[in-house]
């Protein structure tokens, strides 16, 4: 993952509650799922003549009303921030991202509780 969306992510994914992590997970990868079966899509995000501002609005008003807040944001800014040809990538990796701190969280709580 890029080191900038890498930052951007651990802050912005660290400071979620428990309740929107797994929303943002669950979210973020029926987003990646979505671009790799969409060909006009992916098309979209990954066209090296759209600047990435470009593709991070249109990611954001594809993506208005129907996910989180916080999912908006992280993919909106990976969109924006990563090379065109990385952008699916970079939503996956965020995914996974998202995914090893909500189960290292479980695993905190858990440790937590006994």
């Amino acid at each position: 993952m890029l080191p900038k969306l890498e930052g951007y992510a651990a802050a912005l994914l660290g400071a979620l509650d428990d309740a929107t992590l797994t929303t943002v997970v669950n979210e973020l990868t029926s987003l990646e799922r979505a671009v790799l079966a969409q060909p006009e899509l992916r098309g979209m995000l990954s066209d090296t003549s759209l600047a990435g501002v470009v593709r991070g609005q249109v990611l954001a008003d594809l993506l208005e009303d129907k996910v989180h807040v916080e999912t908006r944001r992280v993919a909106v800014y990976a969109a924006t921030v990563a090379p065109a040809q990385e952008v699916t990538s970079a939503i996956g990796e965020l995914a996974q991202a998202a995914l090893v701190l909500e189960r290292s969280e479980e695993h905190t709580s858990e440790l937590q509780s006994r």
